[in-house]
């Protein structure tokens, strides 16, 4: 035997491990006192949903429905001025614009549908 490591089953952690952890944490931060595991959560899930779409919170979080994700996200400005940008950029025919064959494939199927 290369590494005689004598492998035990891990102990469980204990009821108030992770609270215990967090309090332990905000001293040494100076974090304000309602800082808490639930407060931590939502600033995470608010800071990724500047880079990531709302369903991948859902997995990431855990959640059953998107609804309880969207209550943990808020629009922030700077990604929605982003966004503005980035369609006019479109319009303009700049990087994000469409392809020709987006383009030919929108018109195709609104002709179809009697909006061309």
């Amino acid at each position: 035997m290369l590494l005689p490591i004598r492998m035990t089953r891990p102990s469980l952690l204990g009821a108030w491990i992770l609270e215990t952890q967090m309090t332990a944490l905000k001293k040494k931060i100076h974090a304000y006192s309602d800082a808490g595991i639930h407060a931590c959560r939502h600033t995470f899930l608010t800071e990724a949903g500047k880079y990531t779409d709302p369903f991948t919170l859902q997995y990431v979080a855990g959640h059953d429905s998107i609804k309880t994700t969207m209550r943990y996200v808020h629009p922030q400005e700077d990604t929605v001025e982003t966004l503005f940008v980035r369609l006019a950029s479109a319009r303009r025919g700049g990087e994000f614009a469409p392809s020709k064959k987006w383009n030919s494939r929108v018109q195709e199927v609104g002709a179809k549908m009697g909006a061309v």
